[in-house]
């Protein structure tokens, strides 16, 4: 598959197969994930691969702590109206599927990482300059369009953060690097109609700007 087909034709998955992702095929993603470009190549990348019992002592932990409490966003910042209007595009898009698909719940969805066996945490040291998580992006874009080259699935969840102490204390994770992000990974479930959604973009009239004189 070639790289501008891997990015036209990825989309996020919100449904998994009870199926085992072999090894082999985790290591080819993280082995894709880590040849990303980074700033003097710093490679500030930190990588946690959950998965059997501890995946599911995680998602029992995320789920306990749910119900007892739905948090807020970490950040509060305002959104620009702009960015606002895309957000409301892809609920309004998303929703026909979402009603097909039952039992669909997207905190819980989240939080049980949409049934995925493979869990990978992305994580930098604190230690490391916020910039630097453009590196970080640079890799994890890597890993889901290898995955999805590998004939799997995968969705980048950022809402499981917002119980980020409930993750560190079920998986004892060091003290000194931050949690960016969660990424489900395994087979995706085709069946399910959540699954035939991919969300929309805006043109590149609204986000480029070609510059050639001054």
């Amino acid at each position: 598959m070639s790289v501008l087909a891997s990015i036209r034709g990825r989309r996020s998955i919100r449904g998994f197969l009870a199926k085992t992702v072999d090894e082999s095929l985790i290591t080819q993603v993280l082995e894709a994930a880590i040849q990303a470009p980074s700033a003097c190549n710093m490679q500030p990348w930190e990588f946690f691969v959950v998965k059997g019992e501890g995946r599911n002592k995680l998602v029992s932990s995320l789920l306990e702590a749910y119900h007892q409490e739905k948090r807020p966003p970490r950040t509060q910042s305002p959104v620009p109206e702009r960015y606002k209007k895309r957000m409301q595009t892809l609920f309004e898009a998303i929703k026909p599927f979402a009603e097909q698909t039952p039992g669909f719940d997207t905190w819980k969805g989240s939080l049980s990482f949409y049934n995925a066996p493979v869990v990978i945490l992305v994580a930098k040291d604190k230690a490391v300059d916020a910039s630097r998580i453009l590196d970080i992006g640079l890799a994890v874009q890597n890993m889901l369009l290898a995955a999805h080259d590998l004939g799997l699935g995968t969705c980048a969840i950022g809402l499981s953060l917002r119980y980020e102490d409930i993750i560190r204390e079920t998986l004892n994770l060091p003290s000194h690097l931050e949690l960016l992000l969660t990424v489900a990974l395994g087979y995706p479930d085709e069946s399910l109609a959540i699954n035939q959604f991919k969300s929309p973009r805006v043109d590149l009239s609204e986000c480029v700007q070609w510059i050639e004189k001054i």
